[in-house]
């Protein structure tokens, strides 16, 4: 398996170092910045598949960061990381992709287990990404069939396998919207910011109805 890069971004000399060695000694290849420009010269030069970002640097901010390191690499998995939380950035961190929203001062372990949650996290979007694939090319396979018999009724389907026939045998796959699934897992985040008392529930009840608003 091929070592996983992550690129930590904060202007703490500290917190660079700190994590440098943690992160090294857990078998990451570790990037560091110190601030989001130059966070944005080490991507352009080093594909790294995770960056953790402090949301408040001079310059560039956390938020810009990853706006921008999305650009480049759009699979990144970004964790925010601040000693000033609130509702409102933890919820913009969300919105514009980030994994997770992690509070200063943090346990390391706890850090590595929100690292690990988004490798997992990004292995089952894979995964996804790669079922939805092959439902394609079975509706093509299928198209291509239909094209040489009046009946492909005999087709056998497994009712467990989310794929369903329709009208003039094609298929769907039972999936979510993209953008519905993209609003419940902020409402999941915001119910892990609520459960650590990082927010209220009536912070939490407001938001949430925000973002069920959109659907």
């Amino acid at each position: 398996m091929s070592q996983e890069k992550i690129l930590v971004v904060d202007d703490e000399l500290f917190v660079r170092e700190l994590l440098l060695e943690f992160l090294g000694k857990q078998g990451f290849e570790v990037h560091l910045a110190e601030s989001g420009e130059r966070a944005i010269e080490v991507a352009k030069s080093t594909p790294v598949q995770i960056a953790l970002i402090d949301l408040k640097m001079p310059g560039m901010d956390g938020i810009q960061t990853l706006k921008e390191l999305k650009k480049i690499y759009p699979q990144i998995l970004p964790i925010i990381m601040t000693g000033y939380p609130t509702i409102e950035s933890a919820v913009e961190a969300l919105r514009n992709g980030a994994c997770d929203y992690v509070i200063k001062p943090f346990k390391l372990n706890e850090l590595r287990a929100s690292i690990d949650k988004a490798l997992k996290e990004h292995k089952l979007k894979y995964e996804i990404d790669e079922l939805r694939g092959k439902i394609r090319n079975l509706e093509d396979e299928l198209k291509n069939y239909q094209k040489g018999t009046k009946n492909p009724d005999h087709l056998k389907f497994n009712p467990g396998s989310g794929v369903t026939p329709i009208a003039g045998g094609a298929l769907y796959a039972r999936e979510q919207k993209p953008a519905d699934s993209v609003v419940l897992e902020q409402i999941k985040k915001l119910g892990e910011l609520k459960d650590k008392g990082l927010i209220t529930n009536q912070e939490f009840e407001l938001k949430k109805g925000e973002l069920l608003d959109r659907l």
